[in-house]
């Protein structure tokens, strides 16, 4: 017997960078993303929210960057050293469309200052 639950969210998907008034290199990681939406974002980004990407609120300052990401078997759907390049919702971005759910995200990054971070999240795929 097989017992299948649903989870509704309801969220309001952003595409605002972080708040850079405080000192030091900040990272922005969307919570949640939507591969088939056709919505542009109030900026007028044509892409914004069809693609999983990090920001960073000055670029400059990232010396190194590496993200993976995990489906809830462990398994590695996509993996970057480019801070630059997102995640579809495919499987390592070639692949098949992966089903809507909740996956891992872990991202590793330097700055100038030889300081490393790790950040850890779980997101969201809508399909």
């Amino acid at each position: 017997m097989r017992i299948v639950f649903y989870i509704l969210f309801i969220l309001t998907v952003s595409c605002k960078k972080p708040n850079t008034s405080d000192a030091g290199l900040q990272i922005y990681v969307p919570n949640a993303f939507y591969p088939n939406s056709s919505v542009s974002c109030p900026d007028g980004d044509p892409d914004c929210n069809r693609h999983f990407q990090v920001s960073f609120s000055d670029e400059t300052q990232l010396a190194a960057y590496e993200m993976r990401i995990f489906d809830r078997n462990q398994v590695t759907v996509f993996q970057s050293v480019r801070y630059h390049e997102g995640w579809n919702g495919r499987k390592l971005n070639v692949g098949k469309e992966l089903n809507g759910g909740i996956y891992q995200v872990l991202i590793k990054y330097t700055d100038k200052q030889n300081e490393t971070f790790i950040v850890t999240k779980s997101i969201l795929l809508i399909r």
